[in-house]
Order: C-alpha cells, then sequence, then structure tokens
C-alpha cells in the first residue's frame, strides 16, 4: 500500500466516523431538548388521565369492542 492510498483510506474512514458521531450527538441532543420540552410542559405528572383519554363513550374502560386480527369466516353460506 503506499501513501496515497493510505492517506485516502484514513480519509475515508475518518468521514465515516464523524457522520456516525455527529449522527448520535444530534439524536442525543433531540431526546435531551425533547425530555425538557415534557417535563417543563408537566407531560410527567398524571398518567393516569393521559392512559383514559383515549377512551370515549363509545369504548369505555374495560370493555373491548373491537378485536385484532379480525375472523373471518371462509363459508359462503347466507
Amino acid at each position: 500500500m503506499n501513501t496515497t492510498e493510505f492517506i485516502n483510506r484514513n480519509s475515508a474512514d475518518f468521514m465515516i466516523l464523524a457522520t456516525i458521531i455527529g449522527s448520535v450527538v444530534m439524536f442525543g441532543g433531540a431526546a435531551v431538548l425533547a425530555m425538557g420540552w415534557a417535563f417543563r410542559h408537566r407531560q410527567f405528572e398524571n398518567f393516569q388521565q393521559g392512559a383514559q383519554s383515549i377512551f370515549g363513550p363509545d369504548e369505555p374502560i374495560g370493555e373491548t369492542t373491537d378485536e385484532f386480527p379480525r375472523v373471518v369466516s371462509d363459508s359462503c353460506d347466507p
């Protein structure tokens, strides 16, 4: 391996490593900012109310009104 190939290889390795480390730092910073926003806006104070907010009069708490996967009948009998 001559000197030029060695420098080009190290340059490419450095760019890949810099991209990976930069991405980790960016995503980590975004996670810290998101957690800070959630604490400032009191998103972690009342989990029970948030868990029940998806239910309404058509689907009372504790009653199953739908199923997954839906069972489909193969018979053609009317």
